[in-house]
């Protein structure tokens, strides 16, 4: 049968073969066809039906026998979505919720969804505050104030004082004036050095300084050195420190300055073998640049105890250059070569010692 229905052509029960007992129903078969006819012995009419495919390739409405199917961007249309927890989740009445939670929010507007953090300010540092929410602690208004932890249990805040915001230059420290911190006007040495130093102003900056020191005694007794106005140089044989470089030497006795600077001496001498006669006795600290520092013993003679000794002690601080030397000597007049130093490292003893001071 065939005619017009609403100004359109139809055709219902087509027959193409008239010997037909009766007309080939539309079934589309296994090919993705649909046949029309008997299936005799002539050639059946088909017309395809494989795929309709929109314009934009988003829809198709394809045939698998014996299921019409529908895909969307070439995939099979979706039917849950899944999430951090919760598992596969369905839509309900073809739509799903997707809410926000604390200070995330989202919001729609035709076609589109938007996720957004709340209560935001400009330039203000998010804070954690709690399990959901985030705070903020807003901008300080004052240039170069650094953002400081508040602890386990309350919020970091910004600091009072203000900080630089450049490095101003190699070995600069920072120092408080007061009010804030600022950059030292001095410079400092950026390592160590060597074990045991310190740090020392050369009057621009500070520098790293190695101490100088020594500590000896007269390990021996010494005989017969003076009396007769023999001078005798006091050599401490025996070193038990020395820092700051070998500048005291066990063999001569004699101290050198590695660097320029304030030094102090100190000497203990124990005299021996002294009789009434040697009524002088005088010690010197033997500087080789200016002049020396005496110690006048007086009538040592006449000091001396019961077994014929006498004790001095002195010390002296001076300004030596580098490369000046120090030295004690001892001088005892007015009677014979007799006179000798108490050595040994019991106590009283003959020592040498010097350190710089700055």
């Amino acid at each position: 049968m065939a005619g017009f229905e609403n100004d359109v052509a139809v055709c219902k029960n087509l027959n193409f073969n008239e010997t037909a007992s009766k007309p080939h129903l539309g079934i589309i078969n296994a090919a993705g066809k649909i046949p029309i006819g008997t299936g005799n012995t002539f050639p059946t009419p088909e017309i395809l039906g494989g795929s309709i495919t929109s314009p934009d390739s988003s829809l198709t409405i394809g045939y698998s026998s014996p299921n019409i199917t529908v895909s969307v961007n070439g995939s099979s249309v979706g039917k849950t979505i899944t999430g951090d927890s919760g598992g596969a989740l369905s839509p309900t009445a073809g739509n799903w919720n997707i809410l926000g939670s604390g200070s995330i929010t989202t919001s729609g507007s035709s076609s589109t969804l938007t996720t957004q953090l709340t209560g935001l300010t400009n330039h203000a540092v998010l804070v954690g505050a709690g399990s959901s929410t985030i705070t903020k602690v807003g901008p300080t208004a004052t240039a170069g104030q650094v953002f400081q932890s508040g602890g386990s249990s309350a919020d970091p805040s910004f600091s009072t004082a203000t900080y630089p915001s450049t490095a101003t230059g190699t070995g600069k420290i920072l120092i408080a004036d007061g009010t804030n911190w600022v950059a030292s006007t001095p410079t400092y040495p950026n390592s160590a050095g060597t074990s045991g130093n310190f740090l020392k102003s050369d009057g621009t900056n500070f520098v790293s300084t190695s101490p100088v020191y020594f500590s000896s005694y007269l390990s021996a007794n010494a005989s017969n050195v003076t009396g007769d106005g023999t001078e005798y140089i006091l050599i401490c044989d025996t070193i038990t420190a020395q820092v700051g470089g070998t500048n005291y030497s066990g063999s001569t006795g004699v101290f050198t300055a590695p660097s320029t600077g304030f030094y102090q001496f100190s000497t203990s001498l124990f005299i021996t073998g002294l009789t009434a006669s040697h009524t002088e006795g005088i010690g010197i600290f033997n500087w080789s640049v200016r002049s020396n520092r005496f110690i006048d013993i007086g009538n040592i003679g006449a000091q001396r105890n019961s077994s014929n000794q006498y004790g001095i002690g002195s010390s002296w601080g001076i300004y030596m250059t580098s490369g000046d030397t120090i030295s004690i000597r001892l001088f005892v007049v007015g009677g014979t070569k007799v006179v000798g130093v108490l050595g040994g490292a019991g106590s009283p003893a003959t020592t040498f010692t010097g350190i710089k001071l700055a």
